[in-house]
C-alpha cells in the first residue's frame, strides 16, 4: 500500500483496529475509518470510496454473507419489477412493508418471493407431482 491511500478498516476486535490504524499510518497510508459492522462499513465505503479495504478472516465470511443476501433481495427486486411492473423503488418498497408486516428481515421475505416465483412458474417437466394416498 502507498503512501495516501485511503484504507477502511473492518474488524470485530477494537485492539486490532488501533493496532492496524498505527502501522498504516506510520508507513503514510490514510485510515478513513473503521468498523465492527459490515453494514456500517458498506455506509463507510459510500462516504469515504476507499482505495483499499482491510477485512479480517471472521469479517471476510460476514461480508460474503452480507453479499449473498444483497444479492437475493436484488434477484427478488427484479423478479417483482417484471412480474408486476414495478420501478426499482416501488419493488425495494414493497419487499419492506411486507418485512415489517410479517416481522421479517428483508432478505427472508426476498427468498420467500423467490422460492415462490419458482414454484409458481416450474416448467411442466420440472413440476412435482404429488398424489395423496388413500
Amino acid at each position: 500500500m502507498g503512501r495516501g491511500h485511503r484504507i477502511l478498516i473492518l474488524a470485530t476486535d477494537p485492539s486490532v483496529q488501533a493496532e492496524w490504524r498505527e502501522i498504516l499510518e506510520a508507513v503514510g497510508g490514510t485510515v478513513v475509518g473503521h468498523t465492527a459492522e459490515v453494514t456500517q462499513m458498506v455506509s463507510l465505503m459510500r462516504q469515504y470510496q476507499p482505495e483499499v479495504v482491510l477485512l479480517t478472516a471472521e469479517q471476510v465470511e460476514a461480508w460474503q454473507a452480507y453479499w449473498n443476501e444483497r444479492k437475493l433481495i436484488e434477484r427478488a427486486k427484479g423478479m417483482l419489477m417484471q412480474a408486476r411492473r414495478l420501478s426499482e423503488a416501488e419493488a425495494h418498497r414493497w419487499l419492506q412493508q411486507e418485512a415489517r408486516r410479517a416481522q421479517q428481515r428483508l432478505v427472508e421475505v426476498a427468498r420467500a418471493v423467490l422460492t415462490s416465483h419458482e414454484l409458481l412458474f416450474l416448467r411442466p417437466r420440472e413440476a412435482v407431482v404429488w398424489k395423496r394416498e388413500e
